[in-house]
């Protein structure tokens, strides 16, 4: 910067000089400008000459973030009467001395965060009258000392993520209007009890993330209006009965990751406007009655991750407003009836992960609100018929990871209205006949992950309005054919990972509706023909990983709106004429991973079919016109099969084919124009074949191809103009040939447009 570099400005306000390499602001730099707002931001500033900011009288905002300051220029901003806002984060300021700031009688906002401070003078901050923000965050303050902030007007003050251990009993003295004060993240120990004692305004005070290891008695006698108390992450242990007293405005207050272990009768007696408590993460042991006395206004309660084995009966009946009750991670081993006396607002209880082997009967009695319970990753081995009783609300249940052998009937029936059922990761053997009814509203059920191997007729029965059914992983052996009565609502059903061996006609004809069906790695060696007669809404059908060997013309008739059918991996070695004839909306079809060593006519019907697998097969050679019915696929993997050659009627009729991959074959030889009319394939992949030769037939026609890949062949002769009709061609790989450099630059020499980059 040079003096009056700016003048022909003399009307801006606004200038940023942000990400720049300016190192000196020499002085009087912005004379006669009457900036309202500068910054300059992100530079390599290390000195600010005398009067740099002369003549600024009506500058507000000032950024000198992220420069390479050491001190607070003498002088620098005591013209500046009219600046409300002053930004130095990001420097290497290390001191802060009474000097620094005079002159700014309307400053409001001071930010010095990520600095090097390590001492404030007392004064730093005297006459600023009406500074109401300090930020100090991230520097190397380890004390505050008498009256430092001598501001009468501040009302927030920010120390966190410094090494503070020590603050005077009257550093906030003269700061008597304070309402927020964060001095989390520092090594703090403990405090004179008398250090909060004039700050009668303070309304949110954080001191989380510190080494207390105890607080004095009378800490916060004087602070009756706080309303956010955070003490989170330190080492307390012990808790004086009346250390919250008096604060009567306290909403929030959070003490999880301490070394808590005992909770007294009236600790929390005096806070009648406790919204939220969190205990999360302590050492608690036992919760007796008393201990929540007076918490009338309580909304939610955090207890979870402490060592509590015991609840004394009635222990939270003053909490007659909560909403949230969260006991995850315990020791819990017995509930009953009087266990949640008074919690008749509770919309959440979470009992996740204790050591609870039976729920007694009306336990829940009380909670006629709740709409979530998680009883996950328990001992239960049985629900009794009254162990939900009361729960006529409840819509969320969750039982995974329990122990569970027999769904019975009468669970469920005072839990009519319950959407989400989680039974997953249980011993679930049987499913009686009724154990669901009633259950009108259920959209989600999951049942997977346990040792189901039959079911019988009756088993979902009054489940009208259930979407999805999850029995994945099951030892399920067979779907008789009223097996899946009472779903007439069911859009997707997952019995992937069982043991079944056939599908049988007409056991999906009770669910209409349904459109995805999944049957992976099953022991399926046979489908019924018309076993997919009704299915007018199947979208999807997945049965990868089994052992189906014979498809016919009926095999999926019936479900004409399929369209993603995926049969990899099985013992297919024929694909009949039309088998897939009564698929016309079919867009996906894998048929890869199998045995197929002949297509006769096979794809009858495909007209919209874009993805066709049939890789991993044994294929030995392709009929002429094979894909006349299947114009519109864009991409073919014909890769690891048997096939010796490519005739130019193999591919006949792919005019839309984009990607063709027939890597892994026996093929040595390429019919002249066999890819002539295939204008928009981009990418053709031929490695690891037996190629010989190529020439300018071989790929002629193809004048979209951009990619081709002929790596591991036994090519060794290349005609020059190979590829000189294919314009689009960039990338040629040659790896693992014959190839010659002198082969190669003729070719380059011969190419179109920007020509291809060989890999040889």
């Amino acid at each position: 910067l040079t003096p009056k570099k700016f003048e022909i400005f003399n009307r801006l306000e606004s200038l940023y000089l942000t990400g720049n390499k300016i190192g000196i602001i020499p002085s009087k730099a912005f004379e006669d400008l009457h900036l309202q707002h500068l910054s300059i931001f992100s530079n390599e500033i290390h000195q600010i000459q005398p009067q740099a900011l002369y003549g600024l009288k009506d500058l507000k905002d000032l950024t000198f973030s992220f420069n390479n300051l050491k001190e607070v220029p003498k002088g620098l901003i005591s013209n500046l009467t009219a600046l409300v806002y002053l930004n130095m984060d990001n420097n290497n300021i290390m001191s802060l001395l009474p000097s620094d700031f005079v002159g700014l009688k309307n400053l409001k906002h001071l930010r010095l965060s990520s600095n090097n401070l390590s001492y404030i003078a007392r004064g730093a901050f005297d006459n600023l009258n009406t500074l109401e923000k300090i930020i100090l965050v991230n520097n190397n303050i380890s004390a505050l000392n008498e009256n430092v902030f001598n501001a009468n007007g501040l009302k927030e003050l920010h120390l966190s993520q410094n090494p503070l251990v020590s603050i005077h009993p009257l550093a906030f003295a003269h700061s008597t209007n304070l309402e927020v004060l964060y001095l989390n993240n520092n090594k703090i120990r403990t405090f004179n009890e008398t250090v909060f004692n004039r700050l009668h305004f303070l309304k949110k005070l954080i001191l989380a993330s510190n080494d207390i290891v105890q607080l004095p008695n009378n800490l916060f006698q004087n602070n009756a209006h706080i309303a956010i108390l955070r003490l989170e992450s330190n080492k307390i242990d012990t808790l004086n009965e009346f250390i919250f007293k008096g604060l009567k405005n306290l909403g929030t207050l959070s003490l999880e990751r301490n070394r808590i272990s005992n909770l007294p009768p009236k600790l929390f007696a005096s806070n009648i406007n406790l919204m939220e408590l969190n205990l999360r993460n302590n050492r608690i042991k036992a919760l007796y009655g008393g201990t929540f006395k007076n918490l009338t206004n309580l909304k939610a309660l955090y207890l979870s991750e402490n060592d509590i084995q015991h609840l004394e009966a009635n222990v939270f009946a003053d909490l007659i407003n909560l909403n949230t009750l969260c006991l995850r991670n315990n020791t819990i081993s017995n509930l009953n009836a009087n266990s949640f006396t008074g919690l008749t607002q509770l919309v959440t209880l979470n009992l996740q992960s204790n050591r609870l082997s039976t729920i007694n009967n009306f336990t829940f009695m009380h909670l006629r609100q709740l709409l979530f319970l998680n009883l996950s990753f328990n001992n239960l081995t049985k629900l009794e018929n009254n162990s939900l009783s009361g729960l006529r609300n409840l819509q969320y249940l969750y039982l995974q990871g329990n122990h569970l052998k027999i769904i019975q009937g009468g669970i469920f029936h005072n839990t009519n209205s319950l959407l989400h059922v989680a039974l997953y990761n249980n011993k679930v053997e049987a499913i009686h006949p009724g154990a669901f009814k009633g259950l009108s509203r259920i959209y989600h059920l999951d049942i997977t992950h346990n040792n189901i191997k039959t079911l019988t007729a009756g088993s979902f029965d009054g489940l009208s309005q259930l979407m999805m059914l999850m029995l994945a992983n099951n030892n399920i052996e067979a779907l008789p054919k009223s097996a899946l009565r009472g779903l007439p609502s069911l859009v997707g059903i997952y019995l992937s990972n069982n043991k079944i061996k056939q599908i049988p006609a007409g056991v999906l004809r009770e669910v209409p509706r349904l459109r995805s069906l999944q049957l992976d790695r099953n022991l399926i060696s046979g489908i019924e023909d018309n076993a997919f007669e009704g299915m007018r809404e199947l979208i999807q059908v997945s049965m990868t990983g089994n052992q189906i060997k014979s498809l016919t013309s009926a095999t999926f008739k019936g479900a004409p709106a399929m369209v993603h059918l995926n049969l990899r991996f099985n013992k297919i070695h024929t694909i009949p004429a039309k088998a897939f004839e009564h698929l016309p909306n079919l867009l996906m079809l894998d048929l890869s991973y199998n045995e197929i060593s002949q297509l006769n006519s096979s794809f009858v019907n495909l007209r919209k079919l874009l993805h066709l697998g049939l890789s991993n097969n044994k294929i030995k050679y392709l009929p002429s016109n094979i894909f006349q019915h299947t114009t519109s696929i864009s991409t073919l993997n014909i890769s690891q099969n048997l096939l010796n050659s490519i005739n130019k009627l193999s591919f006949t009729h792919l005019h839309s084919l984009g990607v063709l991959a027939i890597t892994n074959n026996n093929i040595s030889s390429i019919e002249p124009f066999s890819f002539d009319g295939m204008k928009f394939l981009t990418m053709l992949n031929l490695r690891n074949n037996s190629l010989k030769s190529i020439d300018s037939r071989t790929f002629y026609g193809l004048i979209s191809l951009h990619t081709l890949n002929l790596e591991n062949n036994k090519i060794n002769a290349i005609t020059s103009d190979a590829f000189q009709h294919l314009p689009r061609l960039r990338i040629v790989t040659l790896l693992g040939n014959n190839a010659s450099y002198g082969m190669v630059s003729k070719l380059r020499a011969n190419s179109m447009g920007g020509g291809p980059i060989y890999a040889i």
